[in-house]
This record gives C-alpha cells, sequence and structure tokens, in this order.
C-alpha cells in the first residue's frame, strides 16, 4: 500500500512539473523578433550605404576624375593621367599617380592629397604600396636611365643610381657601378655596406622572432641575417626563394628540396620543382618527373601523392585540382578526386584566397563557366569569357562574340542573363571593386579612355559619369 501510495505521489509531482506555465512568452517573443528586425535593417542600411561608396574613374572628353557609386564627384575630371588601382584600393595602396597636362607626373595619396608636384617625366609611376612605402622611379639623366626613390613624403633620392629596390625600414639595397655588386643604403644616405654583395638584399617576416630576416649572398654564399645583424643561417646553396612566411626553398645541384627559418630541413633537395600553392603556408606542391604531390606542413604528411600531369593543391577553401589526360578534375572535400567533371581550364576566380571564396573558373570546348569548390556549376560553361564575379551574389559579367556586332558583354546567373547588356564593346577592365570600364580600343592609361561605358556588377546596371 505504501509502494502504491508513493508511485501516485510520484505521478503528481511530475504531472505538476510538465504542466502548461501560466506564464505568457508571446509579447517577449514578439518584442525579440522586432529587435533582431531592427538590427538587421541597420546592417542592411549600412551595408548599402558603404557600397554606394565605392569609388571609380571616369573620364570624358576633357580629363579624368572620380566618382562614387551614388553619383558624387569626388575628384573632377581635370586630370589626363589617373592610375589609382581603386579596385585594390583596400588592400593598401598609399599613393597613385596624377598627370594634369599629360607630360608631367606627380604621386597623390588615396585622401586625394597631393604628395608631390608633377615633376617627374615618367607617365607611368606605379603606386605605393604600404608594405614599403616606397616606390623607384626612373629618369633619364644626362642620356643615361638612372634610378631614384619617392615616398609618401616627397622624393627620398633623386635619379642618380643604376638600380635601387626598398628592403625594409629605410633600408635600401642598391647599384651604382658597373661592377655588377650590390650595397645597403639609408634613407638619409649613410652608405651600411659598399657594393659587395653578389644580389640585391630582400627581407621576409622572420618567424623565429617577430622581426625581419634579410637574405643576402656574397661571395657565392647565401645568408640569412636578423635585423640586430646576427646571421641566423648560412646557405651553400644555388639559390633560396622564400614563398612563404614560416620556409625556406632551396636549390641545390639542380634540384629543390624545403627548410625552416632556423635552418631545419624539412624535404630533402630531391624534387624538379617546389611551390607555395595559397596565401598560407598549409600546403607545398612538389613535383619529380610525373609524380605529385602535396605536403601538409601543418599536419608534416603528403596528400594527393600520385602520378598527374598537373596538380593544384588546396587553399583555405578550394580541395585542389588534378590534370589526367588533358583533363582537370576537381578533388572533393574529403580528398577524393572527382572524375565526373572534366574541364579544360581551372583556376580560381581570384589570386586573394579570401576573394575567391573557393569558387573556380572553368571550361571545357572553349566555353567557360564558373564552378564552387565541390563541383556545383554555378554558371554554365557556354560563354566565351568570364570577365568578372561576384561570389556574394554569385553574379558573372560574360563576354559573348556576335558576328555582327563584335562582342556582346552580359550580366548572368545561373538561370540566365539579366535584361541588362553592352553591344559593340572590344576591351574590358576593372576600375573600381566589382567595377568594370568597356570600351572602344585598348587604353594605356585613364587618359585614353574615351567612349567608355562603366558597368556595376553588384548593382547590375550601367553608371553614368
Amino acid at each position: 500500500m505504501k509502494l502504491q501510495l508513493s508511485i501516485i505521489l510520484i505521478s503528481i509531482a511530475l504531472w505538476g512539473c510538465s504542466s502548461p506555465s501560466n506564464v505568457n512568452y508571446e509579447s517577449a517573443l514578439t518584442a525579440m523578433n522586432a529587435e533582431i528586425s531592427r538590427i538587421e535593417k541597420l546592417r542592411a542600411q549600412e551595408k548599402i550605404e558603404k557600397y554606394q561608396n565605392r569609388e571609380y574613374v571616369y573620364c570624358n572628353d576633357y580629363g579624368c576624375g572620380i566618382k562614387r557609386v551614388n553619383g558624387e564627384t569626388v575628384l573632377p575630371a581635370n586630370y589626363k593621367i589617373l592610375t589609382p588601382h581603386l579596385h585594390n584600393k583596400d588592400r593598401g595602396y598609399l599613393a597613385f599617380t596624377y598627370s594634369e597636362d599629360g607630360l608631367k607626373s606627380g604621386l597623390m595619396t588615396y585622401d586625394y592629397k597631393k604628395i608631390t608636384p608633377a615633376i617627374f617625366r615618367s607617365n607611368s609611376i606605379p603606386p605605393v604600396m604600404p608594405e614599403q612605402g616606397f616606390l623607384t622611379y626612373g629618369e633619364t639623366v644626362n642620356e643615361q636611365q638612372k634610378m631614384g626613390v619617392i615616398g609618401t613624403s616627397g622624393v627620398i633620392f633623386p635619379p642618380k643610381f643604376d638600380n635601387i629596390f626598398h628592403v625594409h625600414g629605410d633600408i635600401f639595397t642598391f647599384r651604382m657601378h658597373k661592377n655588377g655588386k650590390w650595397g645597403l643604403i639609408k634613407e638619409n644616405g649613410d652608405i651600411l655596406l659598399n657594393e659587395q654583395l653578389d644580389l640585391d638584399a630582400y627581407s621576409y617576416d622572420n618567424p623565429i622572432d617577430g622581426g625581419k630576416a634579410f637574405v643576402l649572398r656574397q661571395d657565392g654564399q647565401y645568408f640569412l641575417v636578423n635585423e640586430s645583424g646576427k646571421t641566423l643561417i648560412s646557405f651553400s646553396t644555388e639559390s633560396i626563394e622564400v614563398q612563404s612566411k614560416q620556409h625556406i626553398i632551396f636549390k641545390k645541384d639542380n634540384l629543390y628540396g624545403l627548410m625552416s627559418f632556423d635552418g631545419k630541413e624539412i624535404l630533402e633537395p630531391v624534387f624538379d620543382k617546389l611551390s607555395v600553392y595559397s596565401e598560407g603556408d598549409n600546403y607545398v606542391r612538389a613535383q619529380k618527373a610525373d609524380h605529385f604531390g602535396c605536403y601538409n606542413t601543418t599536419e608534416e604528411l603528403w596528400e594527393k601523392a600520385d602520378i598527374y600531369e598537373d596538380l593544384t593543391c588546396p587553399n583555405n577553401y578550394y580541395h585542389g585540382a588534378a590534370k589526367i589526360n588533358g583533363k582537370w578534375f576537381i578533388f572533393n572535400k574529403d580528398g577524393s578526386l572527382d572524375r565526373s567533371l572534366g574541364f579544360d581550364f581551372i583556376s580560381s576566380v581570384s589570386l586573394v584566397d579570401e576573394d575567391s571564396k573557393g569558387y573556380l573558373k572553368v571550361s571545357r570546348n572553349g566555353k567557360h563557366g564558373i564552378i564552387d569548390s565541390n563541383g556545383r556549376i554555378v554558371i554554365p560553361l557556354k560563354y566565351e569569357w568570364i570577365e568578372g564575379f561576384d561570389p556574394e551574389n554569385e553574379v558573372a559579367l560574360v563576354r559573348q562574340s556576335n558576328a555582327r556586332q563584335g562582342n556582346i558583354y552580359i550580366t548572368v546567373d545561373r538561370h540566365g542573363s539579366f535584361k541588362d547588356s553592352i553591344k559593340g564593346r572590344s576591351n574590358i577592365r576593372e576600375v573600381g571593386d566589382k567595377i568594370y570600364a568597356i570600351h572602344d580600343g585598348y587604353w594605356f592609361s585613364a587618359g585614353n579612355m574615351k567612349n567608355v561605358v562603366y558597368y556595376d556588377l553588384r548593382l547590375k546596371r550601367i553608371l553614368s559619369p
């Protein structure tokens, strides 16, 4: 009887615990959904505003300038030449070339402030890069081509060197005499090392102490030296290449091997070719005769090793591909080779892993399209060329040829083309983030961009300068 009573009491207690609560969650849920909706709208608005502020080069009959997608004029079209490289602006270019008369050029920052007046005869001065902060330029002095250095602070060295490159900080490597040797000079003109190096010096991030490592070659011997001047490693090799942040590819007896920055040999020099495939250091591509493989430097093991005609190794998004009997096949996520789709050509849509997001340009029988890293066809393989691709919306700008109208550029996704098309144009160039200039003829600088149509890939519409 006591047992039955206990069971009844436990049942009543459990029934009480499982009974519906009197608390009404409906109003709290409504408020939470409203707040989520508000935040999503704010984020969408911020995204739109950021997008509308993107800039591109535009030209008219009088010159070239800079505009934003929202129509605002940032820089009036008063310049014969502009080379801002706006599609790479976010990666840190510090300055670009401008010319008002087409004869003399100067440097301008991306805030459109003139660093130098137009004092250079060269109309193709490249933009200043952030890692160096300097660039070399050439001028003819006494009928001889000489090199100088300019930066965001103006002229550093006038054109007086046979050759000069920035190494690191305020240090440059130079060659002034005809003995073929190189030296080191500081920005203030102090000579650190007279011309006695076999090759120009260069520097890399030193993963051991977080500073810089300088690569020097003297009397046939390579030296890896830190910022304090201490020799970290000496190499008796034919050449070395630093293609990554952690590893050194070296050449001995015409074969290649791999070592770390502390001199530890990782792969013996037995390979015909070694290269770092992606932005990171995760994989090294190796070739020996017709054998290929991807060495996983993190796990210290070989992957995809076999006999191929060619091989590409994985990156942050992409699983790699192999060429067999003239066709390229991609690897699946599990490492197996997908033989269901073969392509004549395959490459990432961008050299930067983060930009490509694993999407690949592919072709078959002369027709081009886009697939993702798992082989899903994103843009059908039926176009003459893929000019540009927007991974966020999976939209491409493609080129088709028409016998009567010449080239036709249209915007497409997996379902087909949009209404917008631009006909009768012959060349195309990206002049802003997903903004393309389509025009007649080829141009060498912005000053020659006449009859240009500007097309925004993300907005899928023509921009009117």
